[in-house]
């Protein structure tokens, strides 16, 4: 079967400023994440813990990939994104934990899902 795949660049992005895809703001990866794999339906999923900038957790990402499974999430430069965020500041994009948290619950959610 032909996968979705999501591709987040850590240099394409600044966690300090939201960008636009299709019209919708996006502040986080995982609003990014889930705009990629399915378009504002996807993004609705995450839409309010894109908003407040804190990770949706794994059962929502869980739900996510399953929803748009087969898929295959590629992350680079995720160090270079991540280190823009000064200690105890809370930028658009979240805040250092809240992307740490974002990437824990990524690993587990495709643990669970056995096409992503």
């Amino acid at each position: 079967p032909e996968a979705k795949v999501a591709v987040l660049d850590g240099t394409a992005h600044s966690p300090g400023q939201a960008w636009t895809q299709g019209g919708q703001s996006i502040k986080t990866l995982w609003g990014e994440l889930a705009w990629q794999l399915g378009g504002e339906e996807g993004f609705a999923m995450v839409k309010q813990s894109d908003q407040n900038g804190t990770s949706p957790g794994k059962n929502v990402l869980r739900d996510l990939l399953d929803k748009y499974s087969p898929c295959v999430v590629l992350i680079d430069e995720l160090v270079a994104y991540m280190r823009q965020f000064a200690e105890n500041q809370s930028l658009t994009g979240g805040t250092f934990d809240s992307n740490q948290s974002f990437v824990q619950s990524l690993t587990e959610a495709c643990k669970l899902v056995p096409n992503a």
